[in-house]
C-alpha cells in the first residue's frame, strides 16, 4: 500500500517549483525554454533572432559524437524515452544524446534525481535552505530588504560554481560525461551517463528561468523582490521580514496569457545570454569568472528600496501574484490559497496521472526498458 501517500497528495495537491517540467499532468516549460534559447523549438519558445546559439549547439552536438556516446542499457534507454516524451525521435543519435542531456539538467532541481511522484521526497528537498539557490528563492536567512542583496548573491554563487565545475572539466582531458538520474516509468530510477557540458547549461538554465516566476521585477526587469517558499511552506511566513511568498500563479506556463508571454521571452533571453556567456567561458583555457558573472549581474539586476510597506515598488505583477500565493503544504491539506479541486475531481485526477505512463508502457511493451 506504498502507493497511499502519493494518492493522497495527488487528491489534494503539492506545492509548485518555478514554471512546469513534463509530468502528466503539466507541460514542459523549463524544457521548451532551454530548447527554445537555441531555436530548436518554435515561438514563443524559440525566436529565429541574433540572438541564435545555432554554431554553440553545432559545436556541443559534434564535441559529444567526438568524445563518444555511451552505449550502456540504461543511458540509450533514456535517450529513447526522451525522444519519445519529447518528440525528438527523427534526429541522429549524437542531436538526440545532447538534447536528453540538456532537457534532464533543465528537470534536474525540480526532481533532485528522483521521481516527480515522490512527493514525500520532493517536499523535504524544496524546503531545505541549499535547494533555494536552484530555484532562485530565499532562504530563511535572506530577512527584510537586505535579503534581497543575500539571495541573489546566493543564487549567483551557486549558478558560478556550476559554470566553473563545467570549466574543469573541460579543460581535464577527463571524459565528458556525468552521472544523473532518470526515472523509468514502471522500472523505477537509474544512473545513466548524460553530456556533462549539455547538462550543466540545463542546471544553470532553469534557476536562471525561475528568476522570471520568483522575483517581482520592475518595467526595466530589475528585481524588486525575491519569492520566499521555505516559510510560506512551512507555516513561518511573516512578508515584512521573509518577503512576498512564493506564487503558484507566477509559475504558470500558459502560452495564451500574454503576462505568461512576457516571462516566457524574458526567460528566454536570459538563458540565451547565460548560455553565450558560458560558451565564451569554455573557450578560455584559464577560467575568467567575471565573464559569467557579469552575464549573471545583467540577469540579476537588483532594484534597492522594495517592501511590502510600497507595494514593492508598486510593482506591476504584485496583484497577480497575489492571486495565488503558496500556502502550508500538508498531506490532506490544500497546498495553496487558491483553490484546489477535490475528490471526487482528485480521483480522476489520479487516474488521469496514471494514463501517460499506461500509455507509452503499452507502446513499448515489445521492447525491454531500459536496454
Amino acid at each position: 500500500m506504498r502507493w497511499i501517500p502519493y494518492l493522497a497528495i495527488l487528491l489534494w495537491g503539492t506545492g509548485a517549483y518555478g514554471f512546469q517540467i513534463l509530468t502528466p499532468v503539466s507541460e514542459p516549460c523549463h524544457e521548451n525554454i532551454t530548447l527554445g534559447a537555441f531555436d530548436l523549438k518554435p515561438a514563443p519558445f524559440g525566436v529565429d533572432d541574433d540572438l541564435s546559439l545555432a554554431e554553440t549547439w553545432a559545436f556541443l552536438v559534434a564535441k559529444a559524437e567526438a568524445s563518444g556516446i555511451p552505449r550502456d542499457d540504461l543511458t540509450r534507454g533514456a535517450i529513447r524515452q526522451v525522444s519519445s516524451l519529447y518528440g525528438i525521435g527523427d534526429l541522429d543519435l549524437a542531436t538526440k544524446y545532447v538534447m536528453t542531456s540538456l532537457i534532464i539538467g533543465a528537470r534536474d532541481p525540480d526532481t533532485r534525481g528522483f521521481s516527480v511522484l515522490r512527493v514525500n521526497v520532493a517536499r523535504a528537498t524544496h524546503i531545505d535552505n541549499k535547494f533555494q539557490a536552484p530555484h532562485s528563492l530565499r532562504r530563511t536567512t535572506d530577512d527584510h530588504m537586505e535579503g534581497n542583496v543575500s539571495a541573489i548573491e546566493n543564487i549567483k554563487g551557486y549558478l558560478q560554481e556550476i559554470v566553473q565545475t563545467a570549466h574543469t572539466q573541460w579543460w581535464s582531458g577527463d571524459t565528458m560525461t556525468v552521472s544523473a538520474v532518470w526515472t523509468f516509468p514502471f522500472y523505477g530510477e537509474g544512473d545513466v551517463k548524460v553530456f556533462g557540458p549539455a547538462f550543466r547549461i540545463g542546471l544553470f538554465a532553469h534557476a536562471i528561468q525561475d528568476s522570471f516566476t520568483h522575483t517581482l521585477r520592475d518595467e526595466e526587469g530589475r528585481i524588486a523582490t525575491v519569492l520566499n517558499f521555505v516559510e510560506a511552506a512551512t507555516r513561518h511566513a511573516t512578508e515584512s521580514r521573509d518577503g512576498l511568498p512564493h506564487s503558484d500563479r507566477m509559475d504558470e506556463c500558459d502560452t495564451g496569457n500574454q503576462a505568461d508571454l512576457g516571462r516566457i521571452a524574458r526567460a528566454r533571453e536570459a538563458t540565451v545570454l547565460a548560455i553565450s556567456s558560458y560558451a565564451q567561458t569554455m573557450a578560455l583555457e584559464t577560467y575568467e569568472p567575471m565573464i559569467f558573472r557579469t552575464a549573471l549581474d545583467e540577469i540579476y539586476a537588483h532594484r534597492p528600496g522594495c517592501s511590502v510597506d510600497n507595494d514593492y515598488c508598486d510593482n506591476p505583477d504584485l496583484a497577480l501574484a497575489k492571486t495565488a500565493l503558496t500556502g502550508p503544504i500538508d498531506i490532506g491539506c490544500q497546498a495553496s490559497q487558491n483553490s484546489r479541486a477535490q475528490p471526487p475531481f482528485g480521483l480522476l485526477l489520479f487516474v488521469l496521472t496514471l494514463m501517460p505512463y499506461v500509455a507509452l508502457r503499452r507502446r513499448r511493451r515489445a521492447e525491454s526498458i531500459p536496454r
